[in-house]
C-alpha cells in the first residue's frame, strides 16, 4: 500500500523511489488504485471474520447462561453413586431447639445435622457437662525464673496421656526450658489429649505451667520409665503421687435422653442419633431441649427461586436476540438472530417448564407450585403461598417432580449416571453373566441398545437409552425391571447439557467450527495481501523503469531544443 508522497519522492510499503519528474504523472495514486483493487476482497472476507467472531462471543454467553441454568438445579437434580450415599438440598436437614425453661436454646446446646437424619423430634435434659482435668505447677519445682533459660529440674522420662487413651513418651533433663517442656507436651497433645500451656502469677517475675487434658471426663495419666519422677519435678504432684494444685477435676458428661440417663466423658454426642452431633455447653436445670430434625425447605426454595433467576436471564438473552427494529432489520447486538442452536435450546427449555410430569405423589406441574410464566415470558412465583405450603405440607411431592424417581427390582443393579433426556423408561433388562463378567445385554432379544465395559452398562448413542448408565455387580446371569420417571431438574439438566457441555455441546462445536473457519478465512486474508503487496512491488519496478526511460527521452528532447533554439536569432 502507497502510504505517502513528498514532493515527487514516493513512499510504497518500506520503499522509496522518484516518480513523475519526467512524466508528470501521478504514480502514487496510480499504485494506491491498483492495490485497493487487489485487497478489497480481503475487506470484504475481514467482514466476515469480525462477523464470526461476534457470532462466537454470543455462543460464549449463550453457553454461560446455559451453564448457570444447569447449576441452578444441580441441587435439585437426583445424586447417583454405586453406595447411594449421594445426597442433594432435599436431603438436607435443620435442627430446630426449643427449651422449656428461660434463656436461649443455643446457649445450652449446639446441634450439626447430616443430610438424610431421620426427621423426629427428642426431649433431652443437661444434667451435667464434663469438665476437664486441669492443673497448676506449683511449690519449690513448679516455678520458673524464666522461660527459655536451663531450668535445671533434673532428669525424667514419663508416658502421658488420658487414662483409657494413647500416651507418648515426654523427656527432659537439666538443660531443658520452661518452653521445651511445654513444646514437648503440646507436640504430642493430638495423640495425648493433653496440652500445656505458659502463665505468670506475678507479673514476670516467675512462671508456671497448666496441664489440661482436652476431653472431660478423664483423668491424667502418667508412668515413669526412666529418671526420677517426672511430675513431681515439674511440681505437679507431691511425694504422694497427689496432685499439688488441682484447679480443676475431670466431670463426665451426663444427660438424660428421652428420658434415658445416659453418662460419657465427652459433652459432644455424635453417635447417640444416626446423622445427627450435638455438644451440651450448660445445664438446663430440670428442664427440657427439645430437637426437631425437619426438612431444610428455606434451602429447596433458595434453589427453586435460583433456577427461576438463571431461567429469566437466559430468556433475556433470547428475546435481545430476536429483536427486530422498527425498519424491520435485525437489531443492532442480535448476533444470534435465526440461530438454529438458540432457538432449539429456547424451544427445549420453555418446552419444558410447561411439560406434565408423571408423580406418585400428587404435583405434576411448576404451576401446581405456584410457578408461572408472565407477561413477558419469564417466570415468577406468582403464588409464594402456594409455593411455602407445597414444601411445608407437601415436601416429597416437591422433591418427586423436580427429582427423577427410580425402582429396580433387583439390588445389585445400580444406577451409575442418568442424562438421559427421555422422560420415562420401562424396561426389562436381560443379563447374560458367565461367571466372570457380563457377557451381552438386551431389552426385549435386541442386543444394540446398550453397550458393556466391565460391569458398566450404557446406552447406545442414538438410543432411547442415550445417557443411561447402570453398573452390574452380580454375577449371575438374570432379568431386571427397571422402571425411571424423569423430574423436572433432572430433564431440565440433560437437555441443557447436549447443548452447553464444554466438549460435546453444540455450542462449543458450533463456536470451535466458527473459530477454524476464521483461522482459514485469516490465511485467505494473508494471502491476497502477499499477492497484492508482490503485485504493487512489481508495479514500482515497472514504473520506474517507464520514468527513467521517459527522462531520458525527455533529457533528450530538450537537448535537441537548445540546439535548435541556438540557432534561432528569436
Amino acid at each position: 500500500m502507497v502510504d505517502s508522497v513528498s514532493g515527487s519522492v514516493v513512499k510504497a510499503g518500506d520503499r522509496t523511489f522518484v516518480a513523475g519528474l519526467g512524466s508528470g504523472i501521478d504514480f502514487t495514486s496510480l499504485i494506491q488504485a491498483a492495490y485497493d483493487q487487489k485487497v478489497a476482497r480481503a475487506d470484504r472476507i475481514e467482514v466476515k471474520v469480525d462477523a464470526n467472531q461476534a457470532k462466537i462471543n454470543a455462543y460464549d454467553e449463550l453457553r454461560s447462561l446455559a451453564s448457570a441454568l444447569q447449576t441452578s438445579v444441580s441441587g435439585l437434580t437426583r445424586s447417583y453413586d454405586l453406595l447411594g450415599q449421594a445426597t442433594n438440598v432435599f436431603d438436607d436437614r435443620t435442627g430446630a431447639i426449643s427449651y422449656s425453661g428461660v434463656g436461649d436454646p443455643l446457649s445450652f446446646i449446639d446441634v450439626a445435622v447430616e443430610p438424610g437424619a431421620d426427621l423426629s423430634d427428642y426431649d433431652i435434659e443437661v444434667v451435667n457437662v464434663g469438665d476437664t482435668q486441669k492443673v497448676l505447677s506449683d511449690g519449690a519445682n513448679g516455678t520458673f525464673a524464666d522461660i527459655t533459660s536451663a531450668a535445671g529440674k533434673g532428669s525424667a522420662t514419663f508416658e502421658l496421656g488420658l487414662v483409657g487413651g494413647p500416651t507418648e513418651t515426654i523427656s527432659f533433663d537439666n538443660n531443658s526450658s520452661l518452653q521445651d517442656i511445654v513444646n514437648s507436651i503440646n507436640a504430642v497433645t493430638a495423640t495425648t489429649n493433653v496440652s500445656a500451656s505458659i502463665i505468670s502469677l506475678d507479673g514476670g517475675a516467675s512462671y508456671q505451667f497448666v496441664l489440661e487434658g482436652t476431653e472431660a471426663g478423664a483423668d491424667f495419666q502418667f508412668v515413669d520409665t526412666s529418671g526420677d519422677d517426672g511430675f513431681e519435678l515439674l511440681g505437679i504432684t507431691d511425694a504422694g503421687d497427689a496432685y499439688v494444685n488441682e484447679l480443676q477435676p475431670a466431670t463426665q458428661s451426663q444427660i438424660t435422653f428421652e428420658g434415658i440417663p445416659i453418662t460419657q466423658n465427652s459433652n459432644t454426642y455424635d453417635s447417640l442419633i444416626q446423622g445427627v452431633e450435638f455438644t451440651v455447653k450448660n445445664e438446663t436445670a430440670g428442664n427440657t431441649l427439645n430437637i426437631s430434625i425437619a426438612n431444610d425447605v428455606a434451602l429447596v426454595r433458595e434453589q427453586i427461586e435460583d433456577f427461576i433467576e438463571a431461567y429469566n436471564a437466559l430468556r433475556d438473552f433470547v428475546i435481545q436476540n430476536q429483536q427486530v427494529s422498527a425498519a424491520g432489520t435485525v437489531a443492532e447486538g442480535a448476533e444470534l438472530f435465526s440461530d438454529s442452536i438458540l432457538e432449539g435450546l429456547s424451544r427445549e427449555v420453555q418446552g419444558l417448564v410447561g411439560t406434565n410430569f408423571t408423580t406418585a405423589a400428587g404435583f405434576e406441574t411448576l404451576r401446581e407450585l405456584g410457578i408461572e410464566f408472565d407477561t413477558a415470558n419469564k417466570l415468577s412465583i406468582a403464588d409464594a403461598t402456594a409455593l411455602d405450603d407445597a414444601l411445608l405440607n407437601n415436601f416429597q411431592s416437591v422433591r418427586q417432580l423436580f427429582e427423577t424417581q427410580s425402582t429396580i427390582d433387583n439390588s445389585e443393579l445400580r444406577i451409575q449416571a442418568n442424562k438421559s433426556v427421555t422422560e420415562s423408561l420401562s424396561f426389562a433388562l436381560d443379563i447374560t453373566h458367565d461367571g466372570s463378567g457380563i457377557t451381552s445385554v438386551s431389552v426385549g432379544g435386541d442386543t444394540s441398545l446398550f453397550t458393556i465395559a466391565g460391569n458398566t452398562i450404557k446406552g447406545a448413542v442414538g438410543s432411547i437409552y442415550e445417557g443411561l448408565s447402570l453398573a452390574y455387580v452380580g454375577n449371575t446371569s438374570t432379568t431386571v425391571n427397571v422402571d425411571i420417571q424423569a423430574g423436572f431438574a433432572d430433564l431440565l439438566n440433560s437437555k441443557v447439557d447436549r447443548y452447553a457441555n464444554s466438549v460435546t455441546g453444540s455450542i462449543i462445536q458450533e463456536s470451535l467450527r466458527l473459530e477454524d473457519r476464521n483461522g482459514e478465512l485469516n490465511q485467505e486474508i494473508d494471502d491476497i495481501v502477499t499477492r497484492a503487496e508482490k503485485y504493487r512491488d512489481a508495479e514500482i519496478d515497472r514504473l520506474a523503469r517507464l520514468e527513467a526511460q521517459i527522462s531520458q527521452a525527455q533529457i533528450l528532447i530538450d537537448q535537441i531544443k537548445a540546439i535548435v533554439n541556438a540557432g534561432n536569432d528569436d
